[in-house]
């Protein structure tokens, strides 16, 4: 299984969606002025940021095992979950 981006992301909800949506990648600072503006708590601004810039630099990018031994099976890919969401939308 390989990492996942946000753009790989994006993509996988164009595909179930089976339509374009828009994909945007703003600079921190034009992300939090964006976030503070739905009044999103400055708690979760950081949080959202601190995660983004741990994907941006691959940091998140390790396979490990530790969620199939949590749940005593292999997780749900990406696409599997994107898809069953759609279906019950």
């Amino acid at each position: 299984m390989s990492p996942l981006d946000l753009k790989a992301i994006a993509n996988l909800l164009i595909e179930a969606l089976g339509k374009q949506i828009g994909y945007a990648s703003p600079g921190i600072e034009e992300f939090k002025a964006a976030m503070k503006k739905t009044d999103t708590p400055e708690m979760y601004i950081d949080m959202f940021v601190m995660w983004g810039t741990a994907i941006a630099q691959e940091t998140m990018d390790k396979e490990d095992d530790t969620l199939s031994v949590l749940l005593n099976r292999k997780p749900t890919s990406m696409s599997q979950f994107i898809k069953s969401i759609m279906v019950k939308m």
